[in-house]
């Protein structure tokens, strides 16, 4: 954060003694959801889930102690399509969840990304 706001004061924009990351992006109804089902309520987490719900792009989550994990597959148990890279058809469900426009959680990918990601990080569809 104190990075960010000397970044923000570099650029001459005000930016308030007091201000709040979570308070200013977050929902504070939707931050409560979270905790609730799981989310850790600790100010760095809420931050990161804040930034995983705006993002427009692909997130990568680092998660050794499994608690994003857990949440995420809380928030969108319904609508998320978990793979794993040793599951049997791993591309052909990978390639279904794309075009059907599902989530994705890929766990246990490990210190390197498979090139089988690379077009779907850059966008390559």
């Amino acid at each position: 954060m104190d990075k960010w706001a000397d970044i923000i004061s570099r650029h001459e924009i005000n930016i308030s003694d007091n201000f709040s990351f979570n308070k200013t992006f977050g929902d504070p109804i939707k931050i409560k959801e979270w905790t609730f089902n799981g989310l850790p309520s600790d100010s760095f987490s809420i931050q990161n889930a804040v930034v995983l719900e705006k993002c427009a792009k692909q997130a990568i989550c680092i998660d050794p102690q499994y608690q994003a994990n857990k949440w995420i597959k809380t928030q969108d148990a319904k609508d998320l399509k978990i793979l794993n890279f040793n599951d049997n058809n791993f591309v052909q469900h990978l390639e279904f969840a794309v075009k059907f426009g599902k989530r994705v959680l890929i766990e246990n990918v490990g210190q390197k990304i498979e090139l089988i990601l690379y077009p779907l990080i850059k966008r390559e569809y």
